[in-house]
């Protein structure tokens, strides 16, 4: 009979010994934050890889997104739910599998159906969920339209073309029930690509993210007339912009990692209040408009915090 070697028991006992702390202190850690009006939201049925949050209309439901990452096969999971407000009650799942691609959630005005786009390497369909009979219908099947967003008539503004290099980026609405198209606006040559975009709950201002090829910025666009300003011009990149349900205002992510912040501008005044939060990832506003809810990715975790807009930001 062979007896194990010395050295086989050292690999084995260290090996348990680093998976044992891996459990202990994964999602135990949380953001070494100290602001008054921001909170931790532990509900037990929160995935723990929340990597996207996006509020109903009407605050009544919330969807996530939950991305796994393939280690071994560079295959990802995607998981999107919808949960009562409390976060207790699952009101609709559905996974995808893929190789890589990201999901762009939008509500419609009702707050009934929910649009998102499954993305795996050059293949793009975009889906159109009902949240009562959990049907889900691919509405398109186009490699050309990206980030589809819901117009507060329920059409669908989307942008293209989505291979952005080289091309004039356009931006359209999109009928899902008799797949017309009408042209919103478009971005001058010098734009390099578009990463994210929101549209006002009017429909007539845009917030959009885009590429000058040195350096992200920020633009408002007035979509009646397509005029374009650029609000930011420096070299940290913006990203994640959402508008306050009233239109009086909108939230965005400036740089990355221990270095990022919120900042809370005014639409009139062009005004704005910063909040640090290291390894802010995504933001989305409650449609309460008194709070924030911001994700943070650190190497610990994934948190999703609960922000008091007036207390949070009160000392600026």
């Amino acid at each position: 009979m062979l007896m194990p070697r010395f050295g086989d028991f050292l690999r084995y006992f260290l090996l348990m010994t680093i998976v044992a702390t891996a459990c202990t202190h994964k999602g135990q850690e949380t953001p070494n934050l100290q602001i008054e009006g921001v909170e931790e939201i532990k509900s037990p049925p929160l995935p723990y890889d929340i990597d996207l949050i996006k509020w109903s209309p009407q605050g009544d439901k919330v969807a996530i997104l939950e991305t796994i990452e393939g280690f071994e096969t560079s295959i990802y999971q995607f998981l999107i739910k919808v949960l009562s407000s409390d976060f207790t009650d699952m009101l609709y799942e559905n996974s995808f599998s893929g190789t890589g691609g990201s999901m762009h959630i939008s509500w419609s005005s009702d707050g009934e159906k929910l649009i998102f786009l499954e993305a795996n390497n050059s293949v793009r369909e975009i889906h159109l969920v009902d949240i009562e009979t959990k049907s889900d219908t691919i509405v398109s099947y186009n490699t050309d339209k990206c980030q589809p967003k819901f117009m507060p008539n329920s059409s669908l503004a989307v942008m293209l073309p989505c291979n952005q290099k080289q091309q004039k980026l356009e931006f359209s609405t999109f009928d899902t029930n008799t797949g017309s198209s009408r042209f919103l606006f478009a971005f001058p040559n010098s734009i390099v690509s578009v990463g994210q975009f929101a549209i006002s709950p009017s429909g007539n201002l845009a917030l959009v993210v885009a590429d000058q090829g040195d350096q992200k910025d920020l633009f408002l666009v007035d979509i009646p007339s397509s005029e374009i300003e650029q609000l930011t011009s420096d070299a940290t990149p913006e990203r994640s912009p959402v508008w306050s349900p009233t239109e009086d205002g909108f939230v965005y992510i400036r740089g990355w990692t221990s270095d990022s912040e919120l900042v809370l501008q005014n639409l009139s005044t062009l005004s704005i209040k910063t909040l640090a939060i290291p390894n802010l990832r995504y933001v989305d506003w409650h449609p309460n408009g008194t709070h924030l809810y911001a994700i943070v990715i650190n190497r610990t975790g994934h948190y999703l915090l609960r922000i008091d807009i007036s207390k949070a930001f009160q000392q600026q």
